[in-house]
């Protein structure tokens, strides 16, 4: 529709400047093609801007081993080449099953894996952090990421690190590792922790130094140490968390110090 718009727009011009037979001025000729190029230029780059918003869907499945293109039918079978080839605003979906890799998304990304607890990522790496979300306006949504091998060496990695804003981490199963479940560090803001369950952790969610953050419908259980922790920050919404069998949980479990 919008590229039929634009040419009735210019075929109107074009016919006006017809109908002078040869007579109109040059000053007038300019102006028309002056309004031409740029109402062209405008329409062009709103229709370029909903093409981006609109974003495209790639697919990953990990028992895919022929040449992969993202597509539903020849998905890539590496969640961090998905990634690497995506571009902001674009949706991954994920298929249920193993993948043994540490990711880095660090572009605006929804990443969905299938069935709830299907999905796992549990990479034997002794990276720090399994999972590091440094791109604003990510969302992880509906997987499994775990560490049950005890390859982490670093008391202070975590299985899921965020360092950037309104990041949503919804609906996932984070279980079975020696340090911290979700770390949300320096300048995280406005980021949704919700409907979660963290098992069997260091640090059920740790806050350090971020924001105006929700936490919240997270079932906490089995942490060595906190089930919520902040420090270095204000102004973070926790509630209606349920945190259990945990070294300090329910309320003695959340240490706030404030700036």
């Amino acid at each position: 529709m919008i590229m039929f718009f634009e040419k009735t727009i210019n075929s109107i011009i074009v016919f006006n400047l017809a109908k002078e037979d040869g007579k109109m001025k040059s000053k007038s000729l300019v102006v028309a093609i002056i309004f031409i190029m740029f109402f062209g230029s405008f329409i062009t780059i709103f229709s370029t801007d909903i093409s981006k918003a609109d974003g495209n869907e790639i697919y990953v499945d990990s028992s895919f081993h022929s040449y992969g293109d993202g597509s539903a039918q020849s998905p890539y079978n590496s969640i961090q080449k998905a990634i690497d080839e995506a571009e902001d605003g674009d949706t991954i979906f994920i298929f249920n099953g193993y993948y043994d890799e540490p990711l880095v998304i660090y572009k605006n990304l929804r990443i969905w894996g299938g069935t709830e607890g299907e999905t796992i990522i549990d990479a034997k790496s002794s990276k720090r952090n399994t999972i590091e979300i440094t791109a604003d306006h990510a969302e992880l949504i509906n997987c499994t990421v775990s560490d049950r091998r005890n390859y982490k060496t670093s008391p202070i990695g975590a299985l899921i690190y965020v360092n950037a804003n309104n990041v949503k981490i919804t609906g996932n199963i984070v279980n079975r590792t020696e340090s911290w479940g979700i770390h949300l560090d320096t300048s995280s803001g406005d980021c949704v922790i919700n409907n979660n369950i963290i098992n069997d952790t260091k640090k059920g969610i740790n806050i350090y130094s971020s924001d105006t953050n929700d936490i919240l419908n997270n079932h906490i259980s089995n942490c060595s140490e906190y089930g919520i922790h902040t420090s270095f920050s204000q102004n973070n919404r926790i509630y209606n968390n349920n945190i259990s069998n945990s070294s300090y949980h329910c309320y003695s479990c959340i240490y706030l110090k404030h700036k």
